[in-house]
């Protein structure tokens, strides 16, 4: 015999139900327990609907109903909404009074969701201070300060990377380490550079911390990973408090983070880095020089800024000017090398441009 799936009341009826907790929650309960013949149908428990609502009242009157249950506590904590537990929505959305009447009831905020993101990793990517104390405060109920998500990342990592100093610093008073890495080897240091967000390198470099100049598992520093937008502020306070060999050291690919600013076309990063008092002859492993490097990408601006300090032309030898052929080979090992950050690596080498105009190889391009 065909039994119907359960569907919930439309219309007026519907408007009914919403209105009455007690009877959402046996609507609830009839559609996510079924004999195994019947076809269950997933809905979203209404506690889950009155955090979307902002609806504090009602999610008072469905937390006690559920808590009243037995092993009501333990029910209340197993709850999931696409993989995210109450605590966790509450964090996504903010919630600190939906949050407290949680801790009243004993349940367990520390919970993650399926990326092992708990609340409070998701308090300190937003930066919602108020949280962030609360969950602090609280951290008795089941929050590990260092938890890693998936890939690693603490919540110290996650503040750094979105510029929230006083969370890392609320973070910090509590016993968080600013020393953890995620799983490719990036501190919450590299966090800080990938956002540029500069405030956060002040913040960090006052317990002299190493990790402005530590590298991760492809030998990045925090200098190469700065991005285009702010990165230039980044790259002028990790020269001045850790000195020019935080802006020089070279990374697995032989690329130090002035060939990265070059192939990526960050003129302001390379004009910073230039300023720091980088040489912007450097040449990588591979003996490309910034200039090929955007002279192969078609980075005029970046050419534009070597050239306001002296670089007008490919890299000059000891018995001059360099020979065609192996101007060509330097050309080819930049483009083979070419990377745009530690992402554009993984996915693998990008096919090179055409060669640019051999009548530059002798002589000095007019730009």
């Amino acid at each position: 015999m065909h039994v119907p799936e359960f569907a919930p009341p439309v219309s007026s009826g519907r408007a009914f139900v919403d209105a009455m907790p007690c009877v959402r929650g046996l609507a609830y309960a009839f559609s996510t327990h079924s004999c195994h013949h019947i076809h269950k149908t997933t809905m979203t428990h209404p506690l889950f609907e009155a955090i979307e609502a902002k609806n504090l009242a009602g999610f008072r009157d469905l937390l006690n109903a559920e808590l009243a249950k037995p092993d009501g506590v333990s029910l209340v904590e197993s709850l999931r909404d696409g993989g995210d537990s109450l605590a966790t929505r509450i964090a996504q959305r903010g919630h600190v009074p939906m949050m407290k009447l949680l801790a009243d009831a004993r349940c367990g905020l520390g919970a993650p969701e399926s990326r092992h993101m708990a609340p409070l990793h998701f308090a300190a990517e937003r930066g919602d201070q108020r949280m962030v104390a609360f969950l602090l405060k609280n951290a008795h109920l089941g929050i590990h300060i260092d938890a890693p998500s998936t890939l690693g990342e603490t919540a110290a990592h996650l503040a750094a990377e979105n510029g929230h100093v006083e969370i890392l610093s609320s973070l910090q008073q509590h016993g968080a380490k600013m020393n953890l890495r995620d799983q490719k080897g990036n501190l919450p240091a590299h966090f800080a550079a990938r956002g540029g967000r500069s405030a956060v390198i002040d913040f960090l470099n006052l317990g002299a911390s190493p990790s402005l100049v530590a590298h991760n598992n492809l030998r990045d520093t925090p200098a190469h990973m700065v991005n285009a937008e702010r990165g230039a502020e980044v790259i002028a306070r990790l020269a001045f408090y850790k000195g020019l060999g935080a802006v020089t050291a070279e990374n697995s690919d032989g690329n130090h983070p002035l060939h990265l600013a070059a192939i990526s076309g960050d003129d302001k990063v390379v004009e910073a880095l230039l300023k720091a008092g980088v040489a912007p002859d450097t040449p990588s492993r591979d003996g490309a020089t910034a200039w090929i490097a955007a002279k192969q990408e078609g980075h005029q601006d970046v050419l534009l800024v070597l050239a306001r300090h002296g670089v007008v032309g490919p890299p000059v030898l000891a018995s001059g000017p360099v020979e065609k052929a192996q101007y060509q080979v330097l050309l080819e090992a930049a483009g083979a090398s070419r990377v745009a950050g530690p992402a554009a690596r993984q996915q693998g080498p990008v096919a090179l441009k055409a060669p640019i105009d051999e009548k530059a190889s002798h002589a000095p391009p007019i730009l």
